[in-house]
This record gives structure tokens, sequence and C-alpha cells, in this order.
């Protein structure tokens, strides 16, 4: 036990020794992390209290017309991802990273603000309704800065050695912004009861956006010195396989997190009869074990050949896919069963992780944020948008079974991905090769 915890000490001494050498301040890490942890706050808050939301919100006339405006309202914040990629990434590649880092937040803030103080549908009808939608609009904007930024920075910036691990801790922080979200809600909701205890954790997350600000204020104001304006559209043809790679890549995780945040909890509340604050911290228990996953897969990413561990990735999707399935058919009058199959799924999921940081790298340096950003973009809002429905269109045909339909079209969805971001030969096969220049000199 000594020897195994002297290891970790001094993998923690070198991790950190080598992010001071390269760059990476202390400072400069919290700033970019601890945003990123207060604006997944606000977003992911919406997701674990949709349930609550959704009666108080949309119209209960019909139940398909409920379901239609719950599904939008998860899918619209991430239809946008591509248009805000564009403009964000214009932004940040010729204009200032940490201007763009500061208006995502102020945007998050206010669009929880908004969210926070609607009326309900009782009391201005079809109304709340459309303002929760723009709400959920806005906030799918900024998220496009919020993650492309941080994680951009977190990659140029990080020691070559442990870039992998750095990129992980942007997912660790905006895991951790949910976990805290599920937390503090199922605390309102507890206290206060579930209406209008749901409108607390909003105004909290309103206020601290105030603390992100001044966090990101801290951040080195940094002006890109472009030597050559490179056109974005004949950037992705001239990376297209890392570019399509990404994009399918990007696709996987979306399915994971509606069943695991949005579709789960919803059968704990509707078939179940759990309570509200039963249901979040069942949340916060998932999200405390998604939070290792994701360290494990950045650390493994930089400790073992990033190529294998891709592919390895890639087979415990396809296996697994099918007993995810099954635990979630069988387990519609099982809460425990339920928490087993959530996660399953979390085992599964990040499926950017451990090649997000090679994904990142394949595009110039001029226009990654641009580049990246709008394959990202591209690969969640098709997911997130079209996940939800999906699930339903296979539920029809396959019964109970259209989950298994759905997670083995994500495992092919990542093959795919894999095989594409690594299709030139050579191409990000050592973590340490200097292809990449992290900052302008």
């Amino acid at each position: 036990m000594k020897k195994w915890l002297l290891s970790v000490r001094c993998r923690c001494s070198d991790i950190a020794s080598s992010a001071e050498g390269s760059g990476l301040s202390v400072k400069t890490t919290i700033a970019v992390l601890a945003g990123n942890f207060l604006e997944y706050f606000d977003l992911l808050l919406f997701a674990h209290m949709l349930f609550i939301i959704s009666p108080l919100f949309f119209p209960n006339d019909s139940k398909g017309i409920k379901e239609l405006f719950e599904i939008t309202s998860f899918a619209l914040g991430w239809f946008v991802r591509p248009i805000a990629a564009l403009i964000f990434g214009y932004v940040a590649d010729f204009i200032s990273r940490k201007k763009m880092l500061i208006a995502s937040t102020v945007m998050m803030g206010v669009s929880t603000l908004m969210i926070a103080s609607a009326p309900t549908y009782q009391s201005i009808g079809i109304w709340a309704s459309l303002i929760i939608l723009f709400c959920r609009f806005l906030q799918g904007f900024s998220n496009v800065g919020e993650f492309v930024g941080s994680t951009v920075y977190i990659v140029e910036n990080a020691p070559p050695k442990y870039v992998n691990f750095f990129s992980s801790l942007v997912y660790v922080s905006s895991t951790l912004g949910g976990l805290c979200a599920a937390l503090c809600g199922s605390v309102c909701v507890r206290v206060l009861g579930e209406n209008p205890g749901w409108r607390a954790p909003f105004y909290i997350g309103s206020c601290i956006m105030l603390l992100g600000v001044s966090l990101r204020r801290l951040l080195p104001d940094d002006r890109p010195k472009i030597a050559k304006k490179i056109v974005l559209w004949r950037e992705l043809w001239d990376k297209k396989w890392p570019a399509i790679g990404g994009v399918f890549i990007n696709m996987c995780h979306p399915i994971v997190f509606y069943m695991v945040y949005t579709h789960i909890p919803k059968i704990l509340k509707e078939q179940i009869s759990c309570s509200a604050d039963g249901i979040l911290l069942q949340s916060s228990v998932v999200l405390l074990y998604e939070i290792f996953v994701v360290a494990a897969l950045g650390y493994a990413g930089d400790m073992f050949n990033i190529v294998k561990v891709a592919y390895l990735r890639s087979a415990s999707v396809v296996l697994l896919a099918a007993p995810c399935a099954a635990l979630i058919v069988y387990g519609h009058a099982n809460r425990w069963l339920l928490l087993a199959a959530q996660i399953a799924l979390i085992s599964i999921s990040h499926a950017e992780l451990p090649v997000l940081a090679s994904s990142v790298k394949c595009f110039s340096w001029s226009r990654v944020y641009s580049s990246f950003g709008f394959v990202w973009g591209i690969g969640r809002s098709i997911m997130y948008g079209l996940g939800p429905f999906l699930f339903g269109v296979s539920q029809k045909y396959c019964g109970k079974w259209g989950f298994a339909v759905v997670l083995m079209w994500m495992a092919a969805s990542y093959a795919i991905g894999v095989f594409c971001l690594f299709k030139k030969p050579g191409r990000q096969k050592n973590n340490d090769e200097a292809g990449f220049v992290a900052r302008a000199a």
C-alpha cells in the first residue's frame, strides 16, 4: 500500500512539474476549469430537473405534445452548436480567446436567470414553453464557446507527455458541475418542495456565474498572432478524415447522456414513483462514478499507445451495448437494476476520450477553435437532436429491445470514428510528437 501511495505521489509531482514547465500555470488551469465547472452547473441543472420542469411549462392536454416539447427543449440546446462554433470560433481564432470565454459565461448566466424567473404554463400559456425553449437555445449556444474554448486552451498549453490527462480534466470539471447541480437540486427540492424548490438552484447558478466571469478575467489577454488566414472550408477539406472521425466519435456520448440523465430518471418518476430528491441523489452517485471513468480514460491515453487504447475502447462499447440494454429492459420495475444500467452505460460513454487531444491536434493552430468546434458541434447536434427521436422509432418497431438497436448504432459510430481519425499512417500514434505548436511564439 505504501509503495502504491508513493508511486501515486511521484506521478502527481511529475504531472505538476510538467505543467509548470509547459507554461500551464496553476492559476490559468484553475481559471479555465473552474469556469467550465460553473457553466456546466447551469447547463446540466436543466437536464437533471427536466422531470420536474416539464409539467410546469409544457402543455398537459396531450401526452404526445408534451413529449414533443420535452424532446425539443432537450435537443434545441444542441442543434445550435455548429452555428455557435463558427461564431465563437472566429472570435477565438482572430480576436481573443479570453473574450470568447467571458462572453460564453455571461450568456449562460443570463439564460439561467431567465429560466429561474420564468412564469409557468398555467400563468401565461404557450408563451411559458417558448421562453424555456429560447433559454435552452441560449444555453446551447454559450456551451460551445465554453467547452470548445476550455478544451483547446488546455490542449494548446498542456505538456505533451500528459496532454490526454489534462484534456480529460475539462470533462472532470464539467461532470463535477453536473454533480453539484444534482446535489443542489436534491437539497433544494427536499427543503422547499418541488415547487418552488426547483427554482432555487437556477438562481444559485445565475449568481455563481459572476464568479466565473471574475475567474476568466485572470486569464492572459492573448490576441492571436495569425501569419496566414486559412479558409475554414479548405481546412476541413484538407483534414477531412480527422474531421469525419471527429463527427462520428462525438455522436456517441449524447445517446448515453440522454438515457442516463433524462430517460431513466423519467422511468423512476413515472413507473417506480421515486421522490424527486431521491432521483437527483441517484444521478449524483452516477456522476461521481463518471468522474472516475473520465480521469482514468485520460490517464490511459498518456500511459499506453493511444491507437490501441482507442480500438480497445471501441471493442468494449460493442461488447457491452447489449447487456446495458438488457438492464434497462428488465429493470423497469427495479430501482437498483436501473442504477446498474446507468453505471454500465457510463462505463461505455465518453467515447471521445482518450482521443480528444488527438482530434484537436489534427487541425491547424490558426483555425483550431473554428475547425474543432464545428466538428464537435456537428457530432453533438446530430445525436442530441436525433437521439430522442431514434429512441421512439426503435421502440416502436423493435419493442423493448429498441435500446439495443440505438446502442449498437453508437458502437458502430465510435468504431467508424476511430478508423477515420487514425486512417492516415502514423497520425498521432505518438503523444510526444511535435506537430502541434501550442502557443504563438
